[in-house]
């Protein structure tokens, strides 16, 4: 029954899923060639018949573990390639707005209600869903956004210490946008501070005259913003942190 219904969209195998498949191919073809090299060509055959099948799993993951390690060269120069091509793309387009936005939480939630707000009077571009990484950047400003935008928001999502720059020298916004620093991540982090330092990473390399705005939160995002020395803003629920936009009266019902 499973086989028979209609999939919402056909499997499609990818430039780099076909890359990865043939190397898998050539590896496991020289594993074998190399077996037939250590016994006789006559007993090869019956070393492979008293492999035990458990060992053909085991071997599985490491030999496309393997695979992928040989074909990573390859793939980092389509990267860069493709890196490039964006980061082309959008130096040549100066009177593009270009917004960033970071936080461990409230990235995408903080987008796509900025797209709505400024779509009253822009033709604003926001990538679908969370794409947040380099290559998924690269993708939708080769592919998707058009001489006839004239916004470009760019979710940047980090995992490591340095994400956050490199999406930065791919974007280069004049404006940054920090939504909130939590505990995520912290199993590549290491620690808070390190969360901090990393989505602090947009507001630095905005340029002298950019504009950064932050959600006052009371903890870590107050303190970058005390040391923030460009033209910044902030925005919360307490009066007392004086907020340049302050939200009252807020309910939560079934709707939100």
């Amino acid at each position: 029954k499973d086989f028979k219904t209609r999939q919402k969209k056909k499997m499609k195998f990818t430039g780099r899923m076909i890359r990865l498949t043939v190397t898998l191919a050539l590896v496991i073809a020289a594993a074998l060639g190399l077996l037939f090299l250590i016994f006789r060509r006559e007993s090869a055959g019956l070393v492979l018949m008293w492999i035990p099948p458990f060992a053909v799993i085991i071997l599985a993951p490491w030999l496309t573990w393997l695979a992928a390690r040989c074909i990573q060269p390859l793939e980092e120069a389509f990267h860069r390639r493709f890196f490039r091509m964006a980061q082309k793309k959008l130096a040549s387009r100066k009177n593009l707005i270009k917004i960033g936005i970071t936080g461990s939480y409230g990235k995408t939630s903080t987008k796509f209600c900025l797209q709505a707000i400024l779509s009253v009077k822009y033709n604003v571009y926001a990538p679908k869903s969370s794409i947040n990484t380099p290559m998924g950047l690269s993708k939708v400003i080769n592919e998707e956004l058009t001489d006839a935008h004239q916004v470009f928001i760019a979710e940047m999502g980090a995992r490591h210490v340095g994400d956050i720059r490199e999406l930065v020298e791919l974007v280069h916004p004049r404006y940054g946008v920090l939504t909130s620093v939590g505990p995520q991540h912290l199993e590549t982090f290491g620690s808070i501070e390190n969360i901090a330092g990393t989505k602090y990473e947009l507001i630095e390399a905005l340029p002298k005259d950019g504009i950064a705005f932050f959600s006052s939160d009371g903890s870590y995002v107050d303190r970058l913003f005390a040391k923030c020395e460009r033209e910044k803003y902030r925005v919360g629920f307490n009066p007392d942190r004086q907020p340049y936009m302050l939200a009252t009266d807020i309910e939560v019902g079934p709707q939100g």
